[in-house]
């Protein structure tokens, strides 16, 4: 299909303000931007920038995808300033303000609409009032919904023959659908069980996976929000592992689980034995790990490897102690004033003498590191050892080892002290005004070295059971695409689940809400590429309880055994058959060349 051919048609696309539906939002505009459309954007002014960042990494043609912004009325609806995303949302009642602010927006859309001249609209599914602002200027309106077609249809199904109303047991078979698919009456959300959501007799295009239109690791590593953790260290740690040898966890951004569910996971991945990957959301109640069992980090020995959600952030304590001393600690040790020129030590090599207690002579011998800051409670420096002990001590007793000085007009706007594998970035204002600064400069640094403050000397073996735990957002697409994933522990949120379909990673099914338990079932039931950890309620954003146990068992299942061999070798299939869907000839291909050549005769 050549790009030129559909040059005039011009198509709105209005995704709601959740990570979940901008994401594939985003890649439909990319997918159809390649076919010579011209696709517009339309957003708020504060979910903009993280659009505009993810088209900047995009290879697709930037002048074909563009953003046009409308206010989201917070005041009349009662909504905190700046809460233009569900990140925001931080309850029931929030959430229903925020959608019925979503319902003020039909008049400036309009407004958009005819400014702009689009042949057609792709509205998400919550903005039902679309469809007459599309009907009011005569062009057709497109639903996205970021549903999988099973619960779809399976919605639809009960609505028609009635069977969940019939049933007299707890639970019933959905009639219609490939399988024999049963679900527990406590599985359904309100809406499938009061309201009619036929979709039958309608006309669909399915032109997923979306995924697949982010061809290199940039463009996958910014496909969501920014990540928490830098795509090259994860990838580099991933690296050093067997194929199909780690667990990837996570629960997508709306889910909430609660410490003590949490406390479960960390005990069930302990007994599984298996390395794993795990990304835990952080609220603001959580301080540090303090939910992990206790003595969990020394047990699974990965302390160190455990990632935060904001990398961490680090002043170098350089700076006024009290105002009875007006001094930073660098004036009061040299009695010198800190100039730029001493940014170099950062990361330079040193030779540290580190005192053992346990031995009954001095020994004069010292071991190399490398220089990453100043201790927070005591009077010395922090070092890094890289070669054997791979620990960061604390101490006065050094000698740095200095090549060279960095000048003033040469100085860099970010350094990487590759042989500690810490991301180090310097920021500061004009030379002229960091001399004489109270605060010389800051570190940003990701945790991937054993943490040792204040051990001066102990003795620890080389870590061998690696795990990483990320605290917030995580490059799904590019871990779940490595070798090295041999599982998946889901909430089978529809993006996600075909991700894994995509990467060819067999999944742990965990449902949690809406469409999710529909999504199981194609999954385990009919793909057959995955294993129920054992959900038999819908009950909210925290999810149904699941014990230590059924997360130990189910973990071992998708990963060990006869049976976890048979389930990857069908996701592997299925990843064949995904991918061969968008190339030409494939099904994925043609629906996305039908519906462009629909809309084009509709627009003339």
């Amino acid at each position: 299909m050549e790009s030129s051919e559909y040059h005039t048609l011009h198509i709105f696309f209005f995704p709601f303000f959740a990570h979940g539906h901008v994401i594939p939002t985003l890649d439909m505009a990319k997918l159809f931007a390649e076919k010579g459309v011209k696709a517009t954007i339309v957003t708020t002014p504060l979910n903009a920038p993280f659009i505009s960042k993810a088209i900047g990494k995009s290879k697709t043609k930037h002048n074909r995808i563009h953003i046009q912004t409308i206010e989201l009325p917070c005041a009349e609806a009662v909504l905190p300033d700046s809460c233009e995303n569900t990140d925001s949302i931080t309850s029931q009642d929030l959430f229903e303000s925020f959608c019925m602010a979503t319902c003020f927006l039909q008049e400036p859309f309009e407004q958009l609409i005819e400014k702009q001249h689009p042949d057609c609209i792709v509205a998400d599914m919550f903005f039902p009032w679309a469809t007459d602002s599309a009907a009011k200027f005569g062009i057709p309106r497109l639903v996205f919904h970021g549903y999988s077609f099973i619960s779809l249809c399976a919605t639809s199904c009960m609505e028609l023959y009635k069977s969940h109303n019939d049933a007299e047991s707890s639970s019933f078979v959905i009639p219609n659908l490939p399988g024999e698919i049963r679900i527990e009456m406590t599985m359904l959300p309100p809406y499938s069980k009061n309201h009619s959501r036929n979709v039958l007799g309608r006309k669909a295009w399915h032109i997923g996976p979306l995924s697949l239109c982010n061809k290199d690791n940039e463009e996958k590593a910014h496909r969501g929000k920014e990540a928490s953790i830098d795509e090259h260290e994860c990838l580099k740690w991933l690296d050093t592992k067997k194929p199909n040898s780690v667990v990837y966890l996570c629960f997508g951004s709306a889910v909430k689980l609660s410490d003590s569910q949490l406390r479960e996971i960390a005990m069930g991945l302990e007994a599984s034995g298996q390395q794993f990957i795990w990304v835990a959301g952080k609220t603001k109640e959580q301080k540090g790990e303090k939910w992990l069992p206790e003595g969990f980090e020394k047990r699974m020995e990965v302390k160190g490897l455990i990632m935060y959600a904001l990398k961490t952030a680090m002043y170098l304590l350089n700076r006024v102690p009290s105002k009875a001393v007006p001094k930073t600690p660098f004036e009061l040790w040299t009695n010198r004033i800190p100039s730029i020129r001493h940014l170099h030590v950062c990361g330079c090599q040193a030779e540290i003498k580190i005192y053992n207690p346990q031995e009954r002579k001095l020994d004069a011998r010292t071991i190399s590191g490398y220089f990453i800051g100043y201790p927070e409670k005591s009077k010395g420096y922090m070092f890094y050892f890289s070669n054997h002990s791979m620990r960061i001590v604390e101490t006065g007793n050094a000698r740095f080892i200095e090549n060279d000085e960095i000048s003033e007009s040469t100085v860099p706007p970010e350094m990487e002290i590759k042989e500690v594998r810490v991301q180090v970035l310097l920021a500061w204002t004009s030379s002229s005004k960091v001399s004489g600064s109270k605060v010389i400069f800051l570190i940003l640094y990701i945790d991937d070295i054993l943490l040792a403050a204040n051990d001066m000397g102990e003795s620890r073996k080389p870590l061998k059971n690696f795990t990483l735990i990320i605290r917030g957002w995580a490059p799904q697409v590019l871990i779940l695409e490595h070798q090295a994933i041999g599982a998946f522990v889901t909430h089978c949120g529809w993006n996600s689940t075909l991700e894994a379909m995509t990467a060819g990673v067999p999944m742990v099914t965990w449902p949690i809400f809406a469409d999710q338990f529909f999504n199981e079932k194609l999954v385990s039931e009919v793909l057959k590429i995955g294993v129920p950890i054992g959900v038999k309620k819908l009950v909210g954003l925290q999810g149904d309880s699941i014990a230590c146990d059924a997360v130990e068992k189910a973990v071992k299942r998708i990963m060990i055994g006869e049976e976890a061999i048979e389930t990857r070798n069908k996701a592997k299939v299925l990843s064949h058959l995904a991918r061969q869907s968008i190339e030409e000839g494939g099904s994925s291909y043609s629906d996305l060349k039908a519906l462009i050549e629909e809309l084009s005769s509709l627009s003339h």
